[in-house]
Formats: C-alpha cells, sequence, structure tokens
C-alpha cells in the first residue's frame, strides 16, 4: 500500500519541478595605465560580491592576474 503513495508524491514532485533561472551578469572592465578597473552586478543591480576574477592574455592564455570583486562587485 506504501508504495504507490510514494509512487504519487515522486510523480507530483516531477510535475511540479520548475526549472532554474540562471541569473544574467553584466561586467564592465577597462584598463587605465596598468590598472584594471572591473564592476560586476546582477539583472538588474545587485552586486556580485566575492566574485572570483580572473585576468588572461588573450594571446598566450597566461594568467596575468587574479582577485575577487568586493561588497560592491568591484575589483
Amino acid at each position: 500500500m506504501a508504495k504507490p503513495k510514494v509512487w504519487l508524491v515522486f510523480l507530483g514532485l516531477v510535475l511540479l519541478a520548475v526549472p532554474a533561472k540562471a541569473h544574467r551578469v553584466l561586467v564592465f572592465a577597462y584598463a587605465e595605465g596598468e590598472t584594471i578597473h572591473l564592476e560586476a552586478k546582477f539583472v538588474p543591480d545587485t552586486p556580485v560580491r566575492q566574485g572570483r576574477v580572473l585576468v588572461q592574455d588573450a594571446a598566450q592564455g597566461e594568467v596575468l592576474l587574479t582577485g575577487q570583486t568586493d561588497n560592491q562587485g568591484k575589483f
């Protein structure tokens, strides 16, 4: 008797499952002299806190700089 209830619960969970939607991230970055400036936000306007930053040489793939954004989404 318990098996039909388990299957009904399982079927209900499968039918009611909603796909997760990812947040869109906007990244603004520019170089000023030898300094890289970056600001990252989730849409609509929430900063990416403690986001991983990786700066690479596009031609060689060499990692030039790593770090994290601050609580305002800036690096």
